[in-house]
């Protein structure tokens, strides 16, 4: 992983009752709670991350966001307690994000941005 530098061990999972959603002058999405009862996130769930890896992450996400505990459920269905970082501010929510969209419109200049603080690794990691 770009940001933390180092490869920890992933898996899908899926956050049930969130929603990540596009936000105001940004390319990139803030997850939140929704009131859907069908929402969900469907993710990567990393494991094996250091204290170092996740204070890295924790700067990288910056203040805007807050690490928080939630329950995920893993290929078949088994919980597991893991950590997202929630969007703050939610006033600055203007409806669901659209992976396409990021990936056709934004990916590159994301990318472009970053790279330049995690250029140590590759881009295919972020």
């Amino acid at each position: 992983m770009t940001v933390t530098g180092e490869k920890p061990h992933f898996k899908s999972a899926t956050l049930r009752h969130w929603c990540r959603y596009s936000l105001k002058d940004k390319a990139y999405p803030g997850a939140a709670v929704c009131q859907d009862e069908n929402a969900q996130i469907n993710g990567v769930l990393w494991s094996g991350v250091s204290a170092q890896g996740i204070y890295k992450l924790d700067a990288f996400e910056g203040a805007e966001y807050c690490r928080q505990a939630v329950t995920v459920l893993t290929e078949g269905g088994q919980p597991q307690t893991a950590w997202i970082y929630r969007w703050i501010d939610e006033s600055l929510f203007c409806g669901a994000w659209d992976i396409d969209a990021f990936e056709h419109r934004h990916r590159a200049d994301f990318l472009a941005t970053h790279w330049q603080t995690y250029s140590t690794q590759s881009k295919s990691d972020l």
